[in-house]
């Protein structure tokens, strides 16, 4: 042998094994009362995203799913029924893993961008949704919010 390490995938291995992976993660995306044809289309793009999407009516439907387990990235719309993406952000920032909040709205502008960011939310997504730009916000949200639970559990 020349010191080469060959990797035979078996006949039960699928072919893209990374795809397998991506598909048993459990990370919950929590979707906070979004328009209905926002909600069908995120629907559709979480077929080919590694995370699972659960979905909340309500500002308070959307508390108790957020206070009530891990939920690492809440996209709700700027105007709830019950409240604002405001009162789920403050209501939220206290928990011992708090989620990542991105404001979804079709008036997506930069002082809203600017609100949702200098008051510490994660980011603002415009409808109509982008898959690329879905995919992208929300890769960054899970993986900043796995690295503040890594360092809390470093730290202590």
């Amino acid at each position: 042998m020349s010191g080469e390490l060959t990797l035979k995938l078996g006949a039960g291995m699928p072919s893209n094994l990374f795809a397998f992976a991506s598909r048993t993660r459990t990370e919950k995306v929590l979707a906070v009362s979004l328009a209905p044809d926002d909600q069908r289309t995120l629907e559709t793009m979480f077929h080919q995203l590694p995370w699972r999407l659960t979905k909340a009516a309500t500002l308070a439907q959307g508390l108790r799913q957020a206070m009530s387990g891990t939920v690492p990235v809440v996209l709700c719309e700027r105007d709830l029924p019950g409240g604002t993406w405001r009162r789920l952000f403050v209501e939220t920032r206290d928990l011992a893993h708090p989620p990542r909040l991105i404001v979804v709205s079709r008036l997506a502008d930069e002082r809203l961008w600017a609100e949702v960011l200098n008051l510490g939310g994660h980011d603002v997504l415009a409808t109509p949704f982008a898959a690329d730009e879905v995919r992208r916000v929300l890769s960054y949200a899970v993986d900043s919010w796995r690295w503040q639970v890594k360092n809390e559990a470093k730290c202590g």
